[in-house]
């Protein structure tokens, strides 16, 4: 079954978002920057990566997880 990945956006009390991965926090990213939006941008494009079944795959595998074939 998939993983689902959702985001807590970056706003403007905390300048940071934050990823998770099957409710559990799995990133936060880091940006030199002052706006949330870039925030934000990053961490929907590393939830479009992270979510194809093969980076999903490896995640899980690093994370020890039983991986179904």
């Amino acid at each position: 079954m998939p993983s689902t990945y959702t985001i807590e956006p970056a706003d403007a009390k905390f300048d940071a978002a934050l990823i998770r991965r099957n409710g559990a926090s799995l990133l936060i990213t880091s940006l030199n920057c002052d706006h949330p939006d870039g925030h934000n941008r990053l961490a929907q494009l590393l939830v479009d990566i992270l979510a194809r079944p093969e980076v999903d795959a490896l995640i899980a595998e690093a994370l020890g997880e039983a991986v179904s074939a």
